[in-house]
C-alpha cells in the first residue's frame, strides 16, 4: 500500500506544491506594515485567484519568526526538555501573531493558530483580508491548505498464519536476534503512528497501545483524530494502513503473528489520513499533538508524554525541490529529542523522486527492498536540492504481512512498510541503551555506520552511500552491536552497583558526551579514539573525576556521601520545600516555618519552595548541607504592579439579573462609576456565561485560555471562574451596586460542563479605586472541578501588553477563602 501523490511518468518531476510553500528563514519579527508592492508576492497565486473569485476561503498564514530550540537539545530530563520545546514555540507564536490575531477577531473571523510551526489557519476570509495580513512584515507568505492525494491501494488477499518464527521482514533485519541475545524487545520507549488511524483493539495490537491499561482502556493522551471522522472517541481505522504500519512496529499476534520489530515497545497515534488523501491542516494537527499529548477534550497538554520516535508513512509530491512546509515541526520533534522516521515513497525507478518531509536533511527516510534482497521499483531515490544522500537506508518493504481489520493480516508493498522497519529498530536501540534515547545525532550515526552497503550507481553516489540504498540495508542487530561497543563498564560503590549516575566524557575537541548508568549500574558510550576526562556524578556519592585512556572498559567506583540533616526556614506563610534532581519527597514546613529533611548526602543542592498561598511567588534556591538557609517569600506581583492577597470577606448576593443562558454569550452591563483597570478607566463591561467579565466584547466560544498572560486570551479581563460552564435552569447571574462604590457580578449554580454534579458558586466584587475581589461560596473540598481543576483565576492586561496575574490555571488551587487584587498605589 502506498501513502503518496501518483508517481511521476517522465523526466521532469511537478514543481508546482513546491513553489506554493517558501522557504522558512530565521528573521527576526517587526511591527511595520510591508511595502505595498510586497504584499500580492506574499500571497500565493492559486489562491490569489481563487479569492478573486469571490466568496471565503481558507488559507494558511505563515510567520517569519523562527523559535530558538537550542537550549532544549542541552535539556537530559525527557519532561523538561519537551516542555521547554513548547514553551519556547507558545512564545514564538503568540509574539509573532498577535496583531493577526487580533485583526482576525475584530473581523469576527474563526482561526486555528499552531504554534508549532508559526502558521495560523483562517477559517472563511476574504481578499481583503488575506491582503490586510499579508501586509503585514511579520507574515512571510499566506497560502492555501494542501492535501496529499492517496493512490489506490493494492493488496493480496488475507493472508494465513506464518509458518516462520517471525516475519521475514524482522527477520531480515535481525530484531529477533536483538530479543535473544539482548534481553530486550523495545521496553519503554514509546512509538508514534501518524497515519490512517489504527484498530487498537486488533489481538496484535492491543497488549502494546498504551491506552491499554492491565485491561482498562484510556484514550486520553494516546490517540488524536485530527481529521474528526472516526464515529466515537476510540481509535479507528477506516482503511488498513495505519492498522498495518502500527503491526510491523510492535505487533504481536503470538506464533505464526509475529510480526512486529518492538513488540516490548508501546504505541499511540494520530489519525491524519482518510482513504483518499492526508490534508495539510491535518498533518499539523497531528504534528503538534506528538509534541505534547492532549486529552479527549484536547485542551490539557503533556509534553512528557510525547513519543520517543514519530513513524510517518505518508509523503508529499516526490522532486528535486524540498517542500519544506512541514520542515518547523520536523525540527521541533528533533529539539524535543523525538526521532523523525518518514517513508521515502513510491514513485521510483527515477532518480530525484523522494518526497517531502523525508528528503529533508533533519528527517531519517526509509526505502524498500524485498525478499530476494532487491530494492523495490517502486522505491523512491535520489536527494532533494540541499539534502544530504537519500533515502537515508533501506528496509523490508515488499509484500510486507501485517495487522488488518478486526483481527485479520494481509501482505502489502511500499515504503510504508519500510518505515516502521526502521522506527522499530530505533526502538530495539533505544531500549537496549537508554543512554541514546534523544540523541539523534548519535543514533543517526550507529544506524548509517551498521547499515549493509550495496552498490547501486544509478542515481549517482558511491557503492557505500548511495542515492538508490542510501547508506544501504537496514541491520537492527548491528547497530546494537555497535552501540554496545566502544567505551563501556560499570559504575558500583562497595559490592552494590549505581543505577542512575552520569557520566559526562570531555575529549581534546572540546566535544562532551553524556550517558546515564542504568538499573545493573551498566553504560555503554562509543567515544571518538583519544583520552578523555571523565565526571561521574550520582545522588548520595561524592563526585568522581577521572581520565580514561581510549575506549574500552572503565569501572568507576564511588564514595558515598557524608549524611546530614537538611534544616531551614521559610518566613512568611506556609510552603513546600522540594529538593530538585533527587529522589527526596517534599516537605511542608511547620507552623514556625521551620522544614527539616533528614538523611541529606553532603553536597549543593536546588530548592524549590512552593508557597501555599499563590499570591506569594515561588522561589528556587541554592543551598549546600549541612548549612540551614532561611528564605523570605514575596509577593508576586506583574508588570503593571498588580498584587493578590487571600482575604476573610462575607460573600455578598446579587440581586438584579442578567440574561444569560446555554453555554455560550455575554451581556454588556454599565458601572457605577470609572473603574480604573491596568491604567484606563472603563465603564462598560461585558458579562461571559463562562465565568469572566472585559472591558471589551467577547466572543461567544472564550472558554479558558489556560494561562495568564496568554496572547489569544479575551484580555482586559477579570477572570474569576473561566472554565466552560452552562448557564441551566438553575443557574442565576446578577449583579448588584452595594455602594456607589462597590460593584458585584455573581454566578450562582453555574454547572461546570463536563463535570458530575459540579455548581459553583463565586463572584467578581469591583471597587471605584481599582481593588477586585473574587469571593467563592460552598466550594466542595473532595470535588476537584469545584475547586478550578480546569478553570483559569486571575486579572489580564489590555492586549498586545502581554501582562497580567494568575492565580491558578488548570489547578485545584481555590480554598473558600476570597482573592483579593490590588493595583499600585500611585503617590
Amino acid at each position: 500500500m502506498r501513502l503518496f501523490p501518483r508517481p511521476l511518468h517522465g523526466p521532469r518531476p511537478i514543481l508546482a506544491l513546491f513553489l506554493l510553500l517558501p522557504l522558512l528563514s530565521p528573521l527576526t519579527p517587526a511591527t511595520a506594515a510591508a511595502a505595498p508592492d510586497a504584499v500580492s508576492a506574499k500571497i500565493a497565486a492559486d489562491l490569489d485567484a481563487t479569492l478573486a473569485r469571490g466568496g471565503p476561503t481558507d488559507f494558511f498564514v505563515e510567520f517569519t519568526e523562527v523559535a530558538d530550540l537550542s537550549a532544549a537539545e542541552r535539556i537530559t530530563d525527557w519532561g523538561a526538555r519537551g516542555r521547554a520545546v513548547v514553551d519556547a514555540l507558545r512564545a514564538s507564536a503568540d509574539r509573532s501573531q498577535r496583531v493577526a490575531r487580533a485583526t482576525l477577531d475584530a473581523a469576527k473571523v474563526r482561526y486555528d493558530s499552531f504554534y508549532i510551526n508559526n502558521t495560523v489557519l483562517v477559517r472563511g476570509g476574504s481578499r481583503a483580508l488575506a491582503r490586510t495580513l499579508a501586509g503585514r512584515a511579520e507574515v512571510q507568505r499566506v497560502s492555501a491548505p494542501t492535501s496529499f492525494a492517496l493512490p489506490p491501494v493494492t493488496t493480496s488477499p488475507p493472508a494465513a498464519r506464518s509458518a516462520a518464527a517471525v516475519e521475514w521482514g524482522v527477520g531480515s533485519i535481525k530484531a529477533d536476534q536483538v530479543w535473544s541475545r539482548f534481553g530486550r524487545r523495545g521496553e519503554g520507549i514509546v512509538i508514534g503512528s501518524i497515519d490512517t488511524g489504527v484498530r487498537y483493539d486488533h489481538p496484535a495490537l492491543l497488549a502494546g497501545y498504551r491506552g491499554n491499561r492491565d485491561g482498562v482502556v484510556d484514550h486520553n493522551y494516546n490517540w488524536f483524530d485530527a481529521s474528526g471522522q472516526c464515529p466515537g472517541t476510540a481509535p479507528c481505522d477506516a482503511y488498513v494502513h495505519g492498522t498495518h504500519t502500527v503491526g510491523t512496529l510492535i505487533g504481536d499476534g503470538g506464533p505464526g503473528n509475529r510480526i512486529g520489530v518492538a513488540p516490548g515497545a508501546k504505541w499511540i497515534a494520530a489519525r491524519a489520513c482518510d482513504s483518499a488523501d492526508c490534508s495539510q491542516t491535518d498533518l499539523s494537527r497531528a504534528g503538534q499533538w506528538m509534541l505534547a499529548p492532549a486529552d479527549s477534550t484536547n485542551r490539557f497538554n503533556r509534553p512528557d508524554l510525547r513519543p520517543h520516535i514519530v513513524s510517518n508513512s505518508w509523503s508529499g509530491i516526490p522532486g528535486p525541490w524540498p517542500n519544506l512546509w512541514y520542515q518547523r515541526i520536523v525540527r521541533a520533534w528533533r529539539a524535543a529529542g523525538m526521532f523523525p522516521s518518514f517513508a521515502a515513497g513510491n514513485s521510483g525507478p527515477w532518480c530525484q523522486t523522494t518526497g517531502s518531509p523525508g528528503n529533508y536533511a533533519e528527517s531519517f527516510a526509509s526505502g524498500a527492498y524485498g525478499q530476494n534482497g532487491h530494492i523495490a521499483g517502486f522505491s523512491s531515490r535520489g536527494s532533494a536540492y540541499g539534502s544530504p544522500v537519500k533515502p537515508n537506508l533501506a528496509a523490508p518493504g515488499v509484500d510486507i504481512r501485517s495487522s488488518v481489520g478486526a483481527n485479520g493480516y494481509q501482505l502489502i508493498s511500499g515504503t510504508s512498510m519500510a518505515t516502521p522497519h526502521t522506527s522499530g529498530a530505533v526502538a530495539l536501540l533505544w531500549s537496549v541503551d537508554p543512554s541514546l534515547i534523544g540523541n539523534l545525532t548519535e543514533t543517526t550515526r550507529l544506524l548509517n555506520q551498521s547499515a549493509v552497503d550495496v552498490s547501486d550507481l544509478g542515481c549517482g553516489g558511491t557503492p557505500a552511500r548511495n542515492n538508490v540504498w542510501g547508506e544501504g540495508r537496514l541491520d537492527a542487530l548491528a547497530a546494537v552491536e555497535l552501540a554496545t561497543a566502544g567505551t563501556h563498564g560499570t559504575v558500583f560503590s562497595g559490592t552494590s552497583v549505581v543505577a542512575g549516575a552520569k557520566i559526562v566524557f570531555w575529549g581534546e575537541d572540546g566535544v562532551e558526551y553524556t550517558v546515564h548508568s542504568g538499573a545493573d549500574g551498566g553504560y555503554s558510550i562509543d567515544l571518538p579514539e583519544a583520552d578523555h576526562t571523565a565526571q561521574v556524578t550520582a545522588y548520595g556519592y561524592q563526585d568522581l573525576n577521572t581520565m580514561i585512556l581510549g575506549p574500552g572498559q572503565w569501572d568507576f567506583a564511588l564514595e558515598a556521601a557524608p549524611r546530614h540533616a537538611m534544616t531551614g526556614f521559610v518566613r512568611g506563610g506556609a510552603a513546600s520545600v522540594e529538593v530538585l534532581d533527587t529522589p527526596l519527597p517534599p516537605v511542608t514546613t511547620a507552623v514556625d516555618g521551620s522544614f527539616a529533611i533528614p538523611d541529606v548526602p553532603e553536597g549543593s543542592y536546588r530548592l524549590r519552595i512552593t508557597p501555599a498561598n499563590r499570591c506569594l511567588a515561588p522561589q528556587t534556591v541554592v543551598v549546600f548541607v549541612p548549612m540551614t538557609p532561611e528564605i523570605v517569600l514575596t509577593q508576586r506581583k506583574d508588570a503593571f504592579g498588580y498584587t493578590c492577597a487571600l482575604v476573610d470577606r462575607p460573600y455578598q448576593e446579587g440581586t438584579t439579573p442578567v440574561a444569560l443562558t446555554g453555554t455560550v454569550g455575554s451581556a454588556k452591563v454599565t458601572l457605577p462609576f470609572d473603574f480604573p483597570f491596568y491604567g484606563t478607566t472603563y465603564r462598560d463591561m461585558w458579562i461571559s456565561i463562562n465565568g469572566l467579565v472585559s472591558f471589551h466584547p467577547v466572543t461567544a466560544d472564550d472558554t479558558n485560555g489556560f494561562r495568564v498572560p496568554l496572547a489569544e486570551n479575551p484580555g482586559t479581563a477579570l477572570y474569576p471562574f473561566w472554565d466552560d460552564l452552562t448557564a441551566d435552569n438553575q443557574t442565576t447571574i446578577t449583579t448588584r451596586a452595594i455602594t456607589t462604590t462597590t460593584y458585584i457580578v455573581e454566578w450562582r449554580n453555574a454547572l461546570i460542563t463536563g463535570a458530575s454534579n459540579a455548581h459553583v458558586d463565586f463572584e467578581a466584587v469591583l471597587s471605584a479605586n481599582g481593588d477586585i475581589t473574587f469571593a467563592y461560596r460552598d466550594l466542595s473540598p473532595t470535588n476537584p472541578a469545584e475547586l478550578g481543576a480546569a478553570a483559569t483565576i486571575g486579572i489580564e492586561a489590555p492586549s498586545p501588553q502581554e501582562d497580567g496575574l494568575a492565580y491558578s490555571a488548570n489547578s485545584p488551587a481555590l480554598t473558600g477563602k476570597a482573592i483579593l487584587f490590588q493595583p499600585p498605589r500611585r503617590p
